[in-house]
């Protein structure tokens, strides 16, 4: 069975990494288009506050 979590979590990583000042409102059209999870369904399962937050606490565990 595929893991949704972790298969959007990996592609945000690269995503970020790719486009580091990207907007949650581009994320969440690349993650539609690629049936990803959103940025609000990611910050939920990184106790995240904002996407800024988000992308602090993956990238950080992507180091």
């Amino acid at each position: 069975m595929m893991n949704y979590y972790k298969k959007s979590e990996k592609a945000f990583k690269e995503y970020i990494k790719n486009n580091p000042q990207c907007t949650k409102e581009e994320w969440d059209k690349f993650a539609q288009e690629n049936y990803l999870f959103s940025a609000f369904t990611l910050a939920a399962h990184k106790n995240a506050s904002s996407f800024e937050e988000l992308k602090r606490k993956i990238m950080k565990s992507f180091i």
